[in-house]
Parts: C-alpha cells; sequence; structure tokens
C-alpha cells in the first residue's frame, strides 16, 4: 500500500489558476490559489474542501474577489476538482497531517498472534505496542497518548479520520509472527491458579473445606470445586481482578474447567466455586482427599 499524501496539485483549474490543497500541522486544510507561480489567494478550513458542502461557493467566492473569476464558472471548475480528488484510489486519498506524520514515522508493524493479538508498531524513535481492543475501538487519545511516549515533544493530535486512516496502513503493511512471550495473558494467572491450588496440601470432601482452604472435592460427581475467593485471589495478584469472565473462559478451552460457577451453601453462608476436573489437585491420585464436620449436608453438589 503506497502511503497516503498530505498534498495534491497544483492542479489547473480556471484559466491561468491552478488550486493545490495541503494538510496543517493543526488538522486544518489549506486550500492556495496559483497563477504565474505565485499564490494569490488561500483558504484555511478545518474540513477537507473536497468534504465540504460549501467550499465551492466559499472558494469562488474568494477567487472572484482576488482575480476577479466570475463565481458561477469558478464553482463549476471547483466542484469538478473536487470530485476528481474523491475518487482517488485509496493509496492515493489525502490524509491528514497527523495521519501522514504517523505513517511516515512507521518502519514496520508486526501482529504477534497471541490470544488476544498484539500489534507492535515500530516507529523511528520508538516503539508502541496496542492491543486489539485498542486498535478496533481506534480512540484518538489512545494513539496520542502512547504518541506522547515515543515522541514526547512532538503531540500528534490526531482526529478521529485520522486514527482509522493510520490503522488501515497499519494493518496493509503488518507481518504476522509468533509471540515473543506468554500465548494469552491467561497464561500467568492460569499458573499461579495451579500453583496454589498444588500448595493445598489436603483437599476436603465436603463443603466446609471451600472456606478452610477454597478446595472440595465432590468425587460422586467427579468435579473439584474451586472457591471463587481463591480465584479472585489469584487474579488480583496478578494484576488481572476485573477479568474473571475471561479468565473462566480461558480455562474452558483449556479442560481445566469443567463446570461453570455454581454457589455452594455452607452453614449459613453461601461461596460460589469454579468446578474443575478432579486432578486438578495434584494430590487427588494419591489419596490426599480427607474429611471435614460438615457444616453443609455431605458432598453433594
Amino acid at each position: 500500500m503506497t502511503p497516503p499524501r498530505s498534498s495534491i496539485g497544483p492542479i489547473s483549474l480556471i484559466r491561468e489558476i491552478s488550486i493545490e490543497v495541503s494538510a496543517e500541522r493543526n488538522n486544518g486544510w489549506r486550500t492556495d490559489f496559483i497563477q504565474n507561480g505565485e499564490v494569490i489567494a488561500s483558504d484555511l478550513a478545518r474540513t477537507e474542501p473536497w468534504i465540504d458542502r460549501r467550499a465551492p461557493g466559499r472558494l469562488a467566492q474568494l477567487l472572484r474577489a482576488e482575480a476577479a473569476i466570475d463565481r458561477k464558472a469558478a464553482t463549476e471548475a471547483l466542484e469538478r476538482v473536487f470530485a476528481d480528488i474523491r475518487e482517488l484510489p485509496d493509496g492515493q486519498a489525502l490524509v491528514s497531517q497527523a495521519a501522514a506524520r504517523a505513517i511516515g514515522a512507521t518502519v514496520a508493524v508486526t501482529i504477534e498472534l497471541s490470544d488476544p493479538p498484539l500489534y507492535i508498531i515500530d516507529l523511528e524513535a520508538g516503539t508502541m505496542v496496542f492491543s486489539a481492543k485498542e486498535l478496533a475501538r481506534q480512540q484518538p487519545i489512545t494513539l496520542n497518548e502512547k504518541w506522547l511516549s515515543v515522541y514526547p515533544r512532538e503531540p500528534l493530535n490526531a482526529r478521529g479520520k485520522d486514527v482509522g486512516a493510520i490503522v488501515d496502513y497499519w494493518v496493509s503493511i503488518a507481518e504476522e509472527t509468533e509471540p515473543t512471550g506468554f500465548l494469552t495473558p491467561w497464561e500467568v494467572p492460569a499458573e499461579e491458579l495451579a500453583r496454589t491450588v498444588a500448595n493445598i496440601p489436603i483437599v476436603h470432601e465436603v463443603r466446609e473445606g471451600l472456606i478452610r482452604d477454597g478446595l472440595f472435592l465432590a468425587k460422586d460427581a467427579g468435579i473439584l470445586w474451586i472457591a471463587g475467593w481463591l480465584v479472585q485471589d489469584v487474579l488480583e495478584r496478578c494484576g488481572m481482578r476485573d477479568h474473571t469472565p475471561g479468565f473462566s473462559q480461558y480455562l474452558r478451552r483449556t479442560g481445566d474447567m469443567i463446570h461453570k460457577s455454581q454457589p455452594h451453601r455452607v452453614g449459613s453462608r453461601l461461596v460460589r466455586a469454579w468446578g474443575f476436573r478432579p486432578d486438578y489437585h495434584p494430590g487427588d491420585a494419591a489419596g490426599g482427599a480427607a474429611g471435614l464436620p460438615d457444616l453443609g449436608g455431605g458432598a453433594d453438589v
């Protein structure tokens, strides 16, 4: 994909007058009218002139005042030029100064095929990393903040449409690669949960174990119940306390979690627990289960 341009022209407009349109650093658009190599009139606007319906009339009035050009003839000529610009293929379409700067500074784009994917943007002065969610949302504040981390004295000031053009370019040149670290961020809390459960010496066969150690083995049902508070404690230690649904989905995909969470009555308390394979605790096969006085009516699930 050819990097989009931030200016176009000069284009012959009417008589000996040409037009040139360029993106300004402040995200505005400058339209210059040129005659005999000199700029005879200029216009600054926040919106691209080929998109703004009022632009042909406004610019024609400017030409009438500066070059004594018939307003109707100038309007028709401008409408033709702007129609041609709108028909430009994506690779040649004009973009704002912010988009042109971001695209021009891009050296390479890599998609790490983790779960979810990571987008690594290598710039001339550093690297930005985006999650799939961040790129999908295309929020200017996210891009502008990450840009400042690389160019602290050169704010990008990208707007909504700018981000869309930038992301389209990044995706078009991106190369896919295997992840350099964990395949998925869930691997870290999953390993921590397995380690935590393995360090609990005894798995109780009554529900009271959910309160005491966080584990309850329902042998008849073939489920090892792990208390929700124990899972939540692991997620908090891994800095992911607000990601419970995603973690449970990951555990279901790996086959470790075999039953959705549900509440268990333990005496006067309700304890929500997650259902795992009975051998999720490594000591279960060696007979490491034990009983306690059952406060909730046995080992049924």
